[in-house]
């Protein structure tokens, strides 16, 4: 290769490396100028949660024998209408969140009578009474002997078959309102207990064969929600699929893109990302 060639292809390779800088430089003031332009944070809709739980509970006086050796009925025990005419169901309620919170509302509890046919009957048992906080409860009373007493003019109206098992339902309505975590929260929650009743006895409509967490589930229903709350998120500069976090470094207020986003994304997220320390400039003493 002559003197000439080797000039020529230095001269080219010189050429390739300035306008791979020229475009490097280009990036990196299209990246600060995209970067400048946009705030470090962007609007966002966070979630706080929080859970309704309601607690089911029963229980009646009975006479001391074989049957109720303690005289007493209690939650999950089958009642047997010879012996028993009425019973206590108590429902409470209770609101769960780790959010600040200030509400109100309201509670009532209504018994849904259903027979095998398909006729029901809603009869209210307590009206809506109104309760401050986040947790109330009520005390009902199920009287059986006027219960089987409407169940047979029912069957000798209708011409259905006696001795048929009705279901009871017991219907307990809750409605919150109030704020959580700032945010207006309003909620309607209506959970049941149902039992079954026939010439024999009342029992939970949870069959023999149902586990012990299934009953419990039955007893102890919740639900679980949650509440919008605007936030702010650290904001991103997308490139050819790379994401690079958005940050203002300390003492500055314009801001800049952070080229390690695995390093050191949590900093620029937080506003934290500092300049790089000046160095000291020292004399030399001659001695």
């Amino acid at each position: 290769m002559t003197s000439r060639q080797h000039r020529a292809a230095h001269t080219i390779s010189a050429q390739q490396i300035l306008a791979a800088a020229a475009l490097a430089i280009a990036a990196f003031v299209v990246l600060g100028l995209a970067a400048f332009t946009r705030p470090t944070t962007r609007p966002v809709m966070a979630k706080k949660a929080y859970t309704e739980q309601v607690s089911f509970g029963y229980r009646a006086q009975a006479p001391r024998g074989p049957v109720y050796p303690g005289g007493r009925v209690r939650t999950g025990d089958a009642v047997f209408v010879r012996l028993v005419q009425n019973v206590r169901v108590r429902v409470a309620y209770r609101l769960v969140t780790a959010a600040a919170h200030r509400i109100s509302g309201t509670q009532d509890v209504r018994l849904r009578l259903t027979s095998p046919t398909g006729w029901s009957r809603s009869i209210q048992l307590a009206a809506p009474t109104r309760f401050a906080g986040n947790q109330t409860s009520r005390q009902v009373t199920l009287d059986l002997r006027r219960l089987r007493s409407l169940i047979g003019r029912v069957q000798r109206l209708t011409g259905a078959p006696a001795g048929g098992s009705y279901t009871l339902t017991v219907l307990s309505r809750v409605h919150l309102t109030g704020t959580l975590a700032g945010q207006p929260l309003s909620s309607d929650y209506r959970p049941a207990l149902s039992f079954q009743l026939d010439d024999l006895q009342l029992r939970p409509a949870s069959s023999a064969t149902t586990s012990t967490d299934d009953k419990q589930n039955d007893l102890r229903p919740s639900r679980r929600a949650t509440v919008a709350i605007p936030a702010r998120a650290p904001n991103i500069l997308s490139v050819r699929g790379h994401s690079l976090p958005v940050a203002t470094p300390a003492g500055s207020r314009s801001p800049v893109f952070c080229s390690r986003p695995p390093r050191c994304s949590a900093r620029c997220a937080a506003g934290a990302a500092r300049p790089l320390p000046r160095r000291r400039s020292t004399r030399a003493t001659s001695s």
